[in-house]
């Protein structure tokens, strides 16, 4: 939510987070990946509803192809979700049909099918070729995600050394003198108003004047004997061994810090006198054979919280993120806070330049 709000306009957060109007981002296949990996460890009770495991006679299409067909089917089939569940097909619609709903998407920047190059003869061809099978195997399994037989068997190998290696059985497999909360959801108060706001009203929050800190942890280990408290984050990621350049990428130190300041919090109130431990990652990917973990420096975290603005640049922190959000939230204003109060955004590229020659 906070990642979010640092490159969307106030409008579209609002839209997304508010009134539920955004649709979700497609995720990409390696993310399906994750999302099978995490569910065979935190939630495997879900496998079935969740996923559909492809058998060797069925050939799945290339990523391009296949992001092309979720999204046909998102978008233009309806199907009965009751009759899904007993196997039956509950959709007239045939890929020969949706020739220029398949043209559409395929030229949508995000698919780009071709590169601009391919007239849609070509498209509705190769698409029609290519992603048939695949279509009508959605036709029968609905939302599910399918994944192939060979990556099912490689995340369950996975999901085994995670839960034997030396190195994270236990971030895994409670020991004793500990609990280990899976998929742990915390809720903090963090701001209240003094009416209720109709923002919060439109979210249909339970309550109108209060604003939560939450978060939603993969691992919250606890250790009696020593009485720590250690957040783990786990990622299946493209490169294991590379992860650093994926933290400063995708954010994961703010999504850590965030984290940090929050069961910092809860532990007061549930464990007082537990200390809280660095946070960590745990990452595998699909070539390593081992996991890797990587621990976050303390100091870090806080930069992440509070930002600075010094010779090296400015850098916002997400405790100022979430500042501009509440002020949105108390005045009902969805275009961005300068320019609602000045009529302008004022630019200022190089603010390290200009104090560096005074």
């Amino acid at each position: 939510m906070i990642k979010d709000f640092r490159w969307m306009t106030p409008q579209q957060w609002y839209n997304k987070y508010i009134l539920y109007q955004e649709k979700n981002e497609k995720e990409a296949d390696h993310l399906d990946y994750g999302s099978l990996v995490d569910t065979l460890m935190f939630t495997p009770e879900l496998l079935k509803e969740r996923f559909f495991i492809a058998d060797e006679n069925v050939k799945l299409p290339s990523d391009s192809v296949k992001n092309i067909i979720d999204t046909l089917y998102a978008e233009h089939v309806s199907v009965d979700e009751t009759l899904l569940s007993i196997g039956a097909i509950t959709s007239n619609h045939a890929l020969a049909n949706l020739s220029n709903e398949i043209i559409e998407i395929a030229q949508r920047p995000e698919n780009n099918y071709g590169k601009g190059s391919y007239k849609p003869e070509r498209i509705i061809k190769e698409i029609n070729e290519k992603g048939g099978q695949y279509f009508e195997l959605k036709l029968k399994i609905g939302n599910r995600i399918v994944i192939s037989n060979t990556d099912n068997m490689m995340a369950l190998t996975q999901k085994e050394m995670l839960q034997s290696h030396p190195r994270t059985k236990a971030y895994f497999i409670q020991q004793e003198g500990e609990t280990l909360l899976f998929q742990f959801e915390a809720f903090i108060p963090y701001h209240s108003f003094d009416l209720p706001k109709p923002a919060l009203i439109e979210a249909k929050t339970e309550e109108p004047t209060k604003l939560f800190k939450k978060g939603a942890l993969d691992i919250l280990r606890i250790n009696h004997i020593e009485k720590t408290v250690r957040i783990v984050d786990f990622k299946t990621s493209f490169d294991a061994h590379n992860f650093l350049s994926s933290i400063k990428k995708y954010g994961y130190c703010t999504q850590l810090s965030y984290y940090y300041d929050l069961i910092e919090k809860w532990k007061f109130i549930n464990y007082p006198g537990y200390e809280m431990l660095a946070p960590i990652n745990i990452v595998i990917d699909k070539t390593q054979t081992e996991p890797y973990v990587y621990e976050y420096n303390l100091e870090d975290l806080a930069i992440e919280k509070t930002g600075y603005n010094n010779l090296k640049g400015v850098k916002e922190g997400w405790s100022s993120v979430l500042s501009t959000i509440i002020w949105h939230i108390e005045n009902h204003v969805w275009s961005p806070k300068e320019l609602y109060n000045n009529d302008k955004i004022a630019v200022k590229l190089y603010q390290w330049e200009y104090e560096a020659t005074k």
